[in-house]
């Protein structure tokens, strides 16, 4: 409160008490700082870790699973070292190999609970486990089935069978004539079992059945269907 007079001499007089308030509006001398924005992890929806599991599943294990299955069971693909089937097959060549037959043979056992061999073809090409190491991996020629009676003397190499027993050349076909296979035999070829032979057929040049005898089947991985590489001897077998 105040109260305003003038004085007999005419001057203003101004008696009380006057309260002066400032305000600055819209003005703040003191701010706070601004507080740090605030991580936080949050689960991600359910739909969300769907996707992801699925989009996982299709981009890596589904396509990894595939080619794990076609190549223990279907195909899988070799690479030639050495010269034991010159001149069919040349050191380095990338081969191929047609798994179904031993695949297919090991299914029927599964199913009949019986053991079921496999047994290629005459003349095939077949990639096999060493059988003195199954850590070494084999390419020879299958020249001898179960039952037959192979014979190789002065470098001939005959075969005898129920169904030709006057005998055949089983070279024939792919093999340069005069060809001479060294290391004389006659023996009979027991169930379960083939005789391999390299296509080298020099002195040395294969080791194979001659040398350490006739291969189980069950040692089988699979028969050559196409050399790949070299580009320029690309061919099916």
């Amino acid at each position: 409160m105040y109260k305003i007079s003038y004085t007999q001499n005419g001057q203003l007089s101004i008696a009380g008490t006057v309260s002066w308030q400032v305000y600055f509006l819209g003005m703040n001398t003191h701010q706070p700082e601004p507080a740090e924005p605030e991580t936080k992890i949050t689960k991600p929806e359910p739909g969300l870790r769907r996707d992801l599991l699925e989009g996982i599943f299709s981009w890596l294990i589904l396509p990894i699973t595939i080619v794990a299955v076609v190549n223990f069971f279907v195909i899988q693909t070799f690479h030639v070292v050495g010269g034991s089937m010159v001149p069919t097959l040349q050191n380095s060549d990338y081969l191929i190999i047609n798994k179904l037959g031993p695949t297919k043979a090991m299914a029927a056992g599964v199913v009949s609970q019986n053991k079921t061999a496999y047994t290629p073809k005459r003349n095939e090409i077949i990639v096999f486990k060493y059988p003195k190491d199954p850590n070494l991996v084999y390419v020879k020629r299958v020249i001898g089935l179960p039952g037959d009676r192979i014979v190789i003397k002065d470098g001939q190499v005959s075969i005898y069978n129920s169904s030709q027993p006057e005998g055949f050349d089983p070279n024939t076909g792919y093999l340069p004539s005069g060809n001479f296979t060294y290391n004389d035999t006659d023996m009979v070829i027991p169930q379960g079992t083939v005789y391999v032979i390299g296509d080298n057929r020099s002195p040395g040049g294969s080791s194979d059945s001659r040398d350490w005898g006739v291969l189980p089947v069950e040692n089988i991985i699979g028969d050559v269907v196409l050399r790949l590489i070299p580009l320029n001897g690309i061919r099916s077998f």
